[in-house]
C-alpha cells in the first residue's frame, strides 16, 4: 500500500495575470471533421477515435506536442520538464501558473498524479479479459474492482510502480522509472482530466469542494485505497461518454484554447474561445464549429455549398475533383502523417515463413528478398501519388519521416538503397538458389474496395510474376480484424507515423511489441532497441536507430513505400493563416495562426 503523504497546496489564482486577448469578436469557423464524437475523455480506449482526438485537440494543454515531421515543440506556457537523474531516471514535471482550468481552478499535481493512476495501470486490481471480437468477457470483475481503461498502454508510465512525489507547491511530479526510457519528455498523454472533476463525481454524497476533491483524489492514490479508486476509475473510464451537450457543464472543464459549448448527436460540436487560457498561444477565432462527416466527399460538397470553411483528408482523385470547381476555396497539400507500407508474414506458413522451408530460416529470408526486389515503389509514386501531391517521394526509412533532421543520415546507412529499383535479375536468382522450381503463391491482404491499394496490388501482381510469384487477392472488408493472423502472406495498409517515439517503433518491430502484426522477431533487434530505450544523446539514437533499420532491410522485413497524399481546403475568404499540415490533430493545433476575415459569416 502506498502511504505517503503529501500537503496539497490551496488553490489560489492570485498573481496569474489575465492574458492578453486576440480575439476578433464575433469570428466563427467551421471546420469538417469525422464523426462520431462520442467523449470529451480522448484517452480511454473507448474514446479514441477521429472526432474525440479533435475536440481534444482544442481543449487541452500539454507539455509539448509533435510537429509536422515528428520533432517534440515544447510549451514553456503549459510547464517544464527536467532530467533529475539517469539512474534511476527521475523525471520532473512542472506546471506553469498559466496552466488553469476553464472554471477557473488550478492545473496542478493532482491532475498528473491522476493522468499517472490512470494511464500506468499500476494500480489496477484486475484486468479486462475479451472474446476474439473484442468483447470484454468479465464486466462485472471490472466493475468491482479498479480498472483504468487507458488507450496509453506502452507509453512510458507503465514503467512508473512507484508512487509519484509531489512538490510542496503542488505544480510539479517526480517520477522514477524502473529502468531508462529515451521518451520520458513525452509521457503524459496530451488531453489531461481535471482530478477535481472526476473525484467530485466519483463520490457525489462526498459534495466536496474543488480544493477538497483534490486532496481526496490525492490521497486515495498514495494510499492504493481500492475502496474509493473503484468509483474514480468507473468515472474516468465512462462519465465524460456524450453524443449531446451535458447539462453539467463541469463534465466539459477546458485547459486548451476551446470550451466545448454545444454538440449535437451525429452534428456537430461547439466550441468557444477560453477565457481563462494563457497556457499557450491564443486563438483569434472566438467560435469554432466541428462539422462531424466522415465521408471525405461529402465533407467536400459541404465546403463547395459553403456550410463548412475548412475540411482535410487523404487526397484521392475523386475528391480533389469534388474541390477543384468550388468557389473561393485553397488547396494545401502535404504528405499525410501515415505512410503506405508492406508486411510480410513470418508465421503464416506461406514462403516468407521458416516453416515452409522444413525451418531453414535462411531460404525464407531470400524468399522475402526476392519478393521485395519486384515490388515496384517508384512506378507506384509515379503513377499513383504524384497526380494527387506535388513533388512525392518515396520513403525510405521505417523510423523517420522525410523532412526530419535524421532523415537523410538514416537512409545513408540503412542500406535501402538495395530496394531502390525493381531488380527482377537478383530476384530470379534468390528464388533459384532456394530451389523454388513453381511460382511461390503469395496471399496479399489489404482493405477491399479501396482504389488506392487495388491499384498497388495490380502492379505488385503484374511485377512479382516476371520473377516467380503468384500473387493472390486476399483483400477484406474485415482486414483489420485479420492483421496478425496466418490467412495472407504479405499485406498493404498504412502505419500513422504521427507517433515519432521510439516507444512507439519497438512496439511494431519488437518481439512482444503491441503492434507486431507479423510474428517478426530478432534478438538483435531487441537488444538495439534496449539500448535505443537507454540513450538520450540524439546523435547516438541516430545511429542506434540506423542500425535497427539496417536490421530490417536486412531481414527483408518489408518495405516502407510513401507518405500517403493529403490535402486541406480553406474558404480563403473566411479564414487565412492555414498551412499544410500532415495530419487533422497537426492542422488544428496551428489555430492561433488562423486569422479571421472582417466579414464572418453567420452561424450555420
Amino acid at each position: 500500500m502506498f502511504s505517503s503523504m503529501v500537503a496539497i497546496a490551496a488553490i489560489a489564482l492570485a498573481g496569474c495575470a489575465a492574458p492578453t486577448p486576440r480575439i476578433v469578436e464575433g469570428s466563427r469557423l467551421t471546420i469538417a471533421v469525422p464523426g462520431p464524437f462520442t467523449s470529451a475523455n480522448s484517452t480511454t480506449s473507448l474514446g479514441t477515435n477521429t472526432a474525440n482526438e479533435a475536440v481534444a485537440e482544442l481543449t487541452a494543454s500539454s507539455f509539448s506536442r509533435e510537429n509536422g515531421v515528428g520533432a517534440l515543440v515544447n510549451n514553456a506556457s503549459f510547464g517544464s520538464v527536467q532530467k533529475v537523474s539517469d539512474n534511476p531516471l527521475k523525471v520532473k514535471y512542472t506546471l506553469s501558473e498559466k496552466a488553469v482550468w476553464s472554471d477557473g481552478v488550478a492545473v496542478d499535481a493532482s491532475d498528473l498524479l491522476l493522468a499517472w493512476a490512470a494511464n500506468s495501470g499500476a494500480l489496477n486490481t484486475v484486468a479486462a479479459k475479451r472474446d476474439a471480437d473484442g468483447t470484454v468477457t468479465n464486466q462485472d470483475a471490472l466493475n468491482k474492482g479498479v480498472y483504468f481503461d487507458s488507450n496509453a498502454a506502452g507509453s512510458g508510465l507503465n514503467l512508473v510502480t512507484q508512487l509519484p512525489k509531489i512538490s510542496d507547491d503542488n505544480r510539479a511530479i517526480t517520477l522514477t522509472f524502473t529502468h531508462p526510457f529515451a521518451d520520458w519528455e513525452r509521457v503524459f498523454p496530451e488531453q489531461l482530466i481535471a482530478a477535481h472533476v472526476v473525484m467530485q463525481h466519483a463520490m457525489p454524497a462526498r459534495k466536496y469542494s474543488a480544493d477538497a476533491a483534490k486532496r481526496a483524489l490525492v490521497t486515495a492514490v498514495q494510499n492504493d485505497d481500492a475502496g474509493a479508486l473503484n468509483p474514480v476509475s468507473i468515472f474516468w473510464n465512462h462519465g465524460f461518454d456524450m453524443t449531446n451537450l451535458p447539462s453539467d457543464g463541469s463534465l466539459l472543464v477546458s485547459s486548451g484554447p476551446y470550451v466545448v459549448t454545444g454538440a449535437k448527436e451525429n452534428d456537430s460540436v461547439t466550441l468557444t474561445a477560453n477565457e481563462h487560457f494563457a497556457a499557450g498561444p491564443l486563438p483569434r477565432v472566438q467560435t469554432i464549429t466541428l462539422r462531424l462527416i466522415s465521408d471525405p466527399l461529402e465533407r467536400a460538397k459541404a465546403l463547395a455549398a459553403g456550410d463548412v470553411d475548412m475540411m482535410t483528408a487523404d487526397a484521392t482523385a475523386p475528391l480533389l475533383a469534388a474541390l477543384h470547381d468550388a468557389k473561393n476555396v485553397t488547396l494545401l497539400h502535404s504528405p499525410a502523417s501515415a505512410y503506405e507500407h508492406l508486411d510480410l508474414s513470418f508465421a503464416s506458413g506461406g514462403p516468407f515463413d521458416p516453416k515452409a522451408w522444413g525451418g531453414d530460416a535462411s531460404r525464407a529470408r531470400k524468399a522475402r528478398e526476392a519478393f521485395l526486389l519486384t515490388v515496384p515503389r517508384a512506378a507506384m509514386l509515379d503513377t499513383l501519388v504524384k497526380p494527387l501531391q506535388p513533388k512525392p517521394a518515396v520513403r525510405d526509412s521505417f523510423m523517420s519521416v522525410p523532412g526530419a533532421d535524421a532523415y537523410d543520415d538514416i537512409v545513408d546507412g540503412n542500406d535501402s538503397s538495395r530496394y531502390a529499383a525493381v531488380n527482377l535479375v537478383r530476384a530470379r536468382s534468390l528464388l533459384a538458389s532456394i530451389g523454388a522450381t513453381k511460382p511461390l503463391t503469395v496471399r496479399l491482404l489489404y482493405p477491399a474496395s479501396d482504389a488506392l491499394r487495388s491499384a498497388e496490388f495490380a502492379q505488385i501482381v503484374a511485377s512479382a510474376a516476371q520473377a516467380g510469384f503468384r500473387v493472390t487477392d486476399a483483400s477484406s472488408a474485415g482486414w483489420k480484424q485479420r492483421l496478425g493472423d496466418s490467412s495472407y502472406d504479405a499485406a498493404l495498409f498504412a502505419w500513422d507515423a504521427g507517433d515519432a517515439s521510439v516507444n512507439a517503433s519497438e512496439s511494431i518491430f519488437g518481439t512482444d511489441g503491441a503492434r507486431n502484426l507479423n510474428a517478426f522477431s530478432n534478438p538483435n533487434m531487441d537488444a538495439l532497441f534496449e539500448q535505443l530505450d537507454a540513450e538520450y544523446s540524439a546523435d547516438k539514437r541516430k545511429a542506434l536507430m540506423t542500425q535497427v533499420e539496417k536490421q530490417l532491410f536486412d531481414d527483408a522485413y518489408g518495405l516502407p513505400l510513401y507518405q500517403l497524399p493529403s490535402v486541406t481546403a480553406v474558404d480563403s475568404t473566411v479564414i487565412s493563416g492555414v498551412g499544410a499540415q500532415p495530419a487533422l490533430s497537426m492542422l488544428l493545433g496551428e489555430y492561433a495562426d488562423w486569422k479571421p476575415s472582417a466579414s464572418s459569416p453567420a452561424p450555420r
